[in-house]
């Protein structure tokens, strides 16, 4: 039997997750868009904010495929899935979801998850 809270764990992490795992596929997208169009027309030189941003959202996208991996992984019960479970629920109380962070560590920390996983 599924534990009832790992289940809505695993739900947030794959609905959070999603969007952000969107940017793998938007990021490179735009970078092409800029290759071969170039930067449009402006006040200033955005090619320095082009150079920041992309590779930002690359790794938000890489953030989002590693939390929709977990929630998986999660969902199926695995040992790895739990520590990155407790890696994800550590990102999200650093990036200011203490509530949801709170919950996910609260939630991989009990001892009755901690023995299924063992």
């Amino acid at each position: 039997m599924r534990d009832r809270h790992v289940s809505i764990l695993s739900g947030l992490l794959g609905l959070t997750g999603l969007p952000l795992a969107l940017f793998l596929v938007l990021s490179p997208l735009a970078a092409l868009r800029v290759a071969l169009l170039g930067v449009p027309p402006g006040e200033g030189d955005d090619a320095w904010i082009l150079a920041i941003v992309l590779p930002l959202t690359f790794g938000l996208g890489l953030v989002g495929a590693l939390q929709v991996a977990t929630a998986v992984g999660l969902w199926r019960q695995r040992r790895w899935a739990w520590v990155a479970g407790l890696c994800c629920s550590g990102l999200w109380i650093m990036g200011g979801l203490l509530p949801l962070g709170a919950y996910g560590l609260f939630t991989l920390l009990r001892a009755s998850v901690r023995e299924r996983v063992s």
